[in-house]
């Protein structure tokens, strides 16, 4: 909690205005994973992944767990994982 301060004032700020670069991510969509926490559907860090998987036309891949899943899920997770790196 000591650091939060410093998370909420410094670094939450400049991945809340990042932008993705649209027409960049267009022209690679053939390598695009997007992927999600199942459990994570409707909150802040599912939003973007869903919003580029629909801009891009491509699937949104759902892992176990929430925004945390490859920690409290590691083997499905990276079961997941490599299949979708493969395909």
């Amino acid at each position: 909690m000591a650091y939060l301060p410093y998370f909420v004032g410094r670094i939450v700020p400049s991945f809340m205005s990042y932008a993705p670069d649209i027409q960049r991510l267009e022209a690679h969509v053939d390598r695009l994973v997007l992927a999600c926490g199942e459990d994570s559907r409707g909150e802040l860090p599912y939003r973007p992944a869903a919003f580029l998987a629909e801009r891009l036309g491509t699937e949104l891949q759902h892992f176990p767990g929430g925004h945390t899943g490859l920690t409290t899920h590691p083997a499905e997770f990276g079961e997941l994982l490599l299949k979708a790196l493969r395909a």
